[in-house]
């Protein structure tokens, strides 16, 4: 499983009602005993039409996505799913990560649609 996802280019979901997080809950084949998970080839992640998403992976684990920001023809888009609060971030290094955070109370519902040279541009710096 573990090496599976380290050759994971394109995660697609969208449109589904129930749908709460990518990488779910529980402990997957062991990959999320690590906090901090890099997902070498990933480079198209699209979010869509998921009203009940509120993370991207479980809150305190940490992706990061070397690929998505350099590679010509990468996407990054998560659009319609309200109760996200996975933030999405650029690195020093230029590196896409996506880090799961406590959900607050009215936090502001950030779309992103980005493409190839526009992830640099559009997203806020890694802190």
């Amino acid at each position: 499983m573990a090496r599976g996802l380290q050759e994971l280019e394109k995660i697609f979901v969208f449109d589904n009602s129930q749908f709460e997080e990518v990488f779910g809950h529980g402990n997957v084949a062991g990959i999320l005993d690590h906090k901090r998970i890099v997902l070498r080839q990933l480079n198209w992640l699209s979010l869509k039409a998921l009203p009940s998403l509120t993370n991207f992976c479980p809150e305190g684990h940490h992706f990061i996505f070397p690929s998505m920001s350099s590679k010509f023809g990468s996407v990054l888009i998560v659009k319609d799913c309200p109760k996200i609060a996975t933030r999405f971030s650029l690195g020093e290094d230029k590196s896409v990560h996506a880090e799961a955070k406590a959900r607050k109370l009215r936090k502001p519902y950030i779309e992103i649609e980005c493409y190839s040279d526009q992830i640099r541009q559009r997203l806020p710096p890694y802190v």
